[in-house]
């Protein structure tokens, strides 16, 4: 199953002057593909970067975002939700700027090699035809300029392309029974860690091992890249039947009945037993209420002491399982 999420990051661009987690230039955020639950707060207006002028526009308190490429190709980077509030005031700007470049130094407005820039509202998209593989590139955002402060607008930012999109692919859902093993399934990352690692063969490889004995929800950090994606990976163990293998139907009100505990579970289950000679001697299709086998034959004669043999199949839809086979006996 292949996930095409994006990671998003929430900006809120607030006064000058209040706390900001906007990134400076030594330490832009990275964006990466794939992870759209992971959002993080930004700040741009309060941002740490300033007066740094471009052919675009002059960007003040601004936030700097990073991108590695992984592969050549078409990089998009797009802004969604750009909603700006100028709370009435002339003074503040209404809209975003955005900038996307290369830079050997992405501190030196001089070093920077403009690819694409834009301003405005609601949606805002910036790309490159041409990205290089294994190549870092920038993008700043900045709240436009007013009379005097910065727009303050609330935006998300994502990134899209061949340049970046991953092709991970995870198996988010198994469903085993209880003492089976299942083989995990990812493929298209550099680095896997899964956890927890108590009922895995290995946690660092794609396809590890697992035998849990309960329902376990397994979490896989993925590398590729500089960039670590998080899924989850759901086995759900269904508990074994337990038939008894003795019964006394005599008539004094006591193990009267072959009992199949947790055969509940299994509504569908198909329960046939045999004499030793393989002849059919019960069958019922779901087993329980009213439905168990009283040591008779399908005319209702009562059975001859002795050992049957039986045959359950659990008939769980998505369960891969064998029937479940032994034997049972009554005696008087």
């Amino acid at each position: 199953m292949r996930m095409t999420r994006y990671l998003s990051i929430i900006g809120s661009l607030l006064f000058l002057g209040l706390n900001s987690m906007a990134q400076d230039c030594d330490s832009p955020t990275q964006l990466c593909y794939n992870e759209l639950d992971n959002l993080m707060p930004d700040s741009t207006t309060g941002g740490p970067i300033n007066g740094i002028s471009n052919g675009c526009f002059e960007a003040n308190s601004a936030s700097m975002f990073s991108i590695e490429t992984i592969a050549a190709g078409e990089l998009v980077v797009q802004l969604s939700q750009v909603i700006c509030d100028s709370l009435g005031n002339s003074n503040f700007g209404n809209s975003l700027q955005v900038l996307l470049f290369t830079a050997t130094d992405p501190c030196d407005p001089l070093s920077y090699v403009e690819l694409d820039c834009t301003e405005g509202l609601g949606i805002l998209q910036l790309e490159t035809l041409s990205a290089d593989s294994g190549l870092t590139y920038h993008v700043i955002v900045s709240g436009q300029l007013g009379d005097l402060f910065p727009a303050q607008c609330g935006y998300n930012i994502q990134i899209d392309g061949p340049a970046v999109e991953t092709d991970l692919n995870v198996t988010p859902y198994f469903l085993i029974n209880q003492g089976e093993t299942v083989t995990l399934e990812a493929s298209g990352a550099s680095e896997y860690l899964w956890s927890p690692a108590f009922s895995l063969d290995f946690d660092t490889v794609a396809m590890p091992t697992a035998f849990p004995q309960i329902s376990t929800l397994y979490t896989l950090e993925a590398q590729v890249g500089s960039c670590t994606q998080t899924f989850e990976v759901f086995v759900e163990v269904i508990p074994g039947i337990i038939p008894v293998n003795l019964f006394t139907p005599n008539g004094d009100g006591l193990n009267e009945t072959w009992r199949i505990f947790a055969i509940e579970r299994f509504p569908n289950a198909d329960v046939r037993v045999f004499s030793r000679w393989g002849q059919l001697v019960f069958r019922s299709t779901g087993y329980g209420n009213g439905r168990e086998w009283d040591g008779t034959n399908g005319g209702g004669t009562r059975l001859p002491e002795g050992t049957y043999y039986y045959v359950i199949d659990l008939n769980l839809p998505g369960l891969d399982s064998d029937p479940v086979t032994g034997s049972v006996a009554i005696t008087y």
